[in-house]
């Protein structure tokens, strides 16, 4: 099978959280790293999931988890974005750096107020339920 192993940045809470991260959850336990590089990893041959982050290494969340992450990078958006940011660079003459950094803090801020959005209904949804 080609390409067996999918990678992803490593996420935002790891650094945030580091010093807790030994102290986690039970969803979280220690492993030996593998590729002994920063990311979250997913084997598409043994199903397993895992964070490796500052040479220690984390088996992590469900296959689900990641495929529902990797779902959420949409490459014919970014494409597409970047093609007009292409001909707004050959018809302006503005630096494509920094068009470039405008995207991606767009492209993060609505990523981010999609997720505080969802989670805020999610929220929503389970006092209804308890009530």
């Amino acid at each position: 099978m080609k390409n067996y192993l999918k990678v992803l940045s490593v996420p935002t809470w790891v650094y945030h959280s580091l010093d807790e991260l030994d102290e986690a959850s039970s969803d979280l336990c220690e492993i030996s790293p593998v590729l002994n590089r920063d990311g979250y990893y997913y084997n598409r041959k043994t199903r397993k999931t895992w964070i490796e982050f500052n040479h220690k290494a984390w088996n992590y969340s469900t296959v689900e988890a990641f495929e529902s992450e990797l779902k959420h990078i949409d490459p014919e958006m970014e494409t597409n974005v970047y093609q007009s940011l292409l001909s707004i660079v050959k018809k302006y003459r503005i630096s494509f750096r920094n068009l470039e950094s405008r995207f991606w803090t767009e492209y993060r801020t609505r990523e981010l107020r999609d997720i505080r959005r969802n989670a805020s209904l999610c929220c929503l949804g389970i006092l209804r339920k308890s009530q």
